[in-house]
């Protein structure tokens, strides 16, 4: 199975940005980077940290941000971390990971798609 996304908007006061997040959900916590977190002038955080995949501890900053998802209509505040790991800063592809704890606030629902022989689209739970 492929890699899924979700359009977002995350807000922070008056600073607004349209991201694409990364659903992930082995991660038990929404995850943004440092660099979107300097985009949303985010100031207010408390010191954190979080379990990463290889069962490293990092060291994070936490705060709460406006989850907007537009198609489904969903408007959540949502706590996060803040973390440079496992984010690249030279890249600027990914800056959200979305979380269980995403998935679960918002109510979303993931639809999955399997492809047939001739290439048809069919909708799988």
């Amino acid at each position: 199975m492929g890699r899924i996304y979700k359009t977002v908007i995350v807000k922070n006061g008056d600073k607004l940005e349209h991201v694409v997040g990364f659903v992930d959900s082995g991660a038990d916590t929404t995850v943004i980077s440092a660099r979107l977190a300097r985009r949303l002038n985010i100031r207010k955080t408390v010191p954190g940290s979080l379990m990463v995949a290889d069962g490293r501890v990092i060291p994070t900053r936490k705060t709460r941000i406006l989850v907007i998802v537009p198609d489904e209509k969903v408007r959540i505040k949502l706590a996060v971390d803040i973390t440079n790991l496992p984010f690249d800063e030279d890249i600027d592809i990914l800056d959200m990971i979305l979380g269980i704890d995403f998935l679960q606030e918002s109510e979303s629902r993931l639809i999955f798609h399997r492809t047939d022989k001739k290439g048809a689209r069919r909708a799988t739970a």
